[in-house]
């Protein structure tokens, strides 16, 4: 019994005598913690872990001596600031001991336990001035270092139009380097990188779709070379020097024609070219050359509106080619004898007509022509071939006339056989029996015609 009380004896001594050691141990260490860092404490970068105040305070006054930032950005430019540069020191306002104050000594133990890492902050200064200075004199704000980004623009050669490309540049605001170059300075950073985000960036690109689509449709425009043609000898051309006066810009950057322009030029080709209802030269079945007053049907017309309208369809395809007018009306010839070869001629004085096909006469004959009274009178002029009918009834005032073959050529005068009630023609016949304005023609010589001639036939009466 006494040797088992013994034993408990020095057993509960030991235990005694280890929590006493355990606690002294722990004492030990929150008392080392009174004046050595954490671990895993950070002050501005330098790894605290174990070193007293004046241990750090010593690194700290050490590392900014050597203390410099690199800085770089676009175009392989870069600057090294050093901390002799800006006067960099380390301010001692108690911060370092008020970190190992608040420390919390006897739980150090748990402060390793939980593996955390203390990153803390010690306090410098720089002259901000000079940090200034040599941002300002440095090549990513200089003046005369810097290049100023610039949009994407069209220009113009000997070919047409082209885009010139953006010019990217590496201007940035001052304001936002100068925040950016603090910060990294105040936070200790080595290094500092100016991405793209902080430069100044061009607005348009030579992708943009609108400068696209204008410098394509400019040389679309520029592309055309167009001739307009009024017969042999005679044409009209539009290059593209001409289309270039005519691009109008909108409001909105919308590229178009200027149609009142074309619609003038047009406008300047009808009185140039246009014959219809004008005095024409007529050279007769004799070789004499006569003018036949201006007032028949017979001629050019252009439709001015529609012709415009399809010149401006034309203009904005571009491209090489002829273009054709619209006509309201249109002769046999678009030479500047515009009745052509096919024709019929009908002399009053002589009553004669005569027949050409393709510069041949094929028909010469008598005629009967109108009672030359102001009623019944056949009316003089050039005039076209409106209709052909075969057979067909003339109905008149007082009369219904069975006719072959019936060609009008103004109105209600036109050339047709008159067989059936006249047994001669020619001479002074019409002027005591003269028909109401139509020319009245033997059968086979108007059987000819009728088989020659088309609507739109030339009919020249003198």
């Amino acid at each position: 019994m006494k040797n088992k009380s013994k034993a408990l004896k020095i057993t509960i001594g030991i235990l005694i005598a280890f929590v006493v050691i355990v606690i002294g141990a722990y004492m030990a260490v929150a008392q080392y913690f009174k004046t050595h860092y954490y671990t895993g404490s950070m002050i501005n970068g330098i790894d605290a872990t174990g070193k007293t105040v004046e241990e750090v305070r010593a690194i700290i006054n050490d590392e900014l001596k050597e203390y410099s930032i690199t800085i770089t950005g676009r175009t392989d430019k870069s600057l090294t600031i050093t901390g002799a540069d800006i006067d960099l020191t380390y301010v001692d306002d108690n911060t370092l001991q008020k970190l190992m104050e608040d420390q919390e000594p006897y739980k150090w133990i748990s402060s390793m336990s939980n593996k955390k890492d203390y990153t803390m902050s010690a306090n410098t200064e720089y002259d901000k001035e000079k940090l200034v200075t040599l941002m300002k004199q440095s090549p990513f704000l200089a003046e005369d270092q810097v290049t100023v980004p610039a949009d994407a623009y069209m220009d113009e050669n000997e070919t047409g139009y082209y885009i010139v490309p953006e010019v990217v540049g590496d201007k940035m605001n001052e304001e936002t380097v100068l925040s950016m170059v603090e910060k990294a300075v105040d936070g200790g950073e080595v290094e500092l990188n100016f991405g793209d985000e902080c430069y100044e960036a061009p607005t348009v690109l030579s992708n943009n779709e609108a400068l696209v689509a204008k410098c394509n449709k400019l040389n679309v425009y520029l592309s055309n070379s167009i001739t307009i043609p009024f017969g042999t000898g005679r044409q009209e051309t539009i290059v593209s020097a001409q289309v270039k006066e005519w691009i109008v810009e909108g409001e909105d950057g919308s590229l178009s024609l200027n149609q009142e322009a074309i619609a003038a030029v047009v406008h300047d080709w009808a009185r140039k070219y246009d014959t219809f209802g004008l005095a024409h030269n007529f050279k007769t079945h004799a070789g004499n050359t006569i003018t036949i007053p201006a007032g028949g049907d017979y001629g050019w017309a252009m439709h001015q509106p529609k012709t415009v309208e399809a010149l401006v369809a034309a203009l904005e395809e571009g491209g090489v080619r002829t273009f054709e007018p619209v006509y309201r009306y249109s002769a046999m010839s678009r030479d500047e004898n515009d009745i052509g070869g096919t024709y019929v001629e009908v002399s009053i004085t002589e009553q004669k007509m005569w027949c050409y096909k393709d510069g041949r006469q094929i028909v010469e004959t008598p005629v009967v022509t109108g009672l030359p009274t102001e009623d019944r009178m056949t009316h003089t002029g050039l005039y076209a071939i409106d209709a052909k009918k075969s057979p067909d009834v003339l109905s008149g005032q007082g009369y219904d006339s069975e006719v072959t073959y019936w060609m009008p050529f103004n109105g209600n005068e036109g050339i047709h056989d008159a067989d059936r009630w006249r047994t001669e023609y020619g001479g002074t016949i019409y002027q005591s029996s003269g028909s109401h304005g139509c020319v009245n023609t033997p059968l086979d010589a108007v059987a000819t015609i009728y088989n020659t001639v088309q609507i739109g036939t030339a009919v020249i009466v003198y």
